[in-house]
């Protein structure tokens, strides 16, 4: 991975919702009792990464949701988990279990975070 890769990106005429990643440098593996994810980590079959996730209003960020400490063997497993083939991978109406995939809550929450910044700015009128 490079520094900041962007992952995925929605646009419409004045809005850019874009999620990056870039490289994870300092990775809590304070919880991998066997070592194998420092090792496949080391090896570079998984990579270790913070996501981004960025709300633009005609080109400026008004918004941003953040996860660090991601792991994944491919990057784009993280954007495209939740929509899965098997429904008991994906939050859907087949799966009675609740799967958490973060992407779909980081965009909401980007979204979320821009239509409160934008309610905040006060209206100007042409004269």
């Amino acid at each position: 991975m490079n520094t900041i890769d962007e992952m995925w990106r929605f646009k419409t005429e004045r809005f850019t919702v874009i999620c990056t990643a870039e490289d994870e440098w300092d990775v809590d593996l304070s919880w991998d009792e066997t070592g194998e994810t420092a090792e496949k980590i080391a090896s570079g079959e998984w990579t270790a990464f913070c996501v981004k996730v960025a709300v633009l209003f005609d080109g400026v960020e008004i918004s941003a949701d953040y996860l660090g400490q991601c792991i994944y063997a491919d990057c784009e497993d993280f954007v495209t988990g939740h929509r899965d083939t098997d429904p008991m991978n994906r939050c859907c109406s087949l799966n009675p279990r609740n799967v958490g995939h973060y992407f779909p809550d980081m965009v909401s929450t980007a979204i979320k975070e821009a239509r409160q910044a934008l309610s905040n700015v006060p209206k100007i009128r042409a004269a």
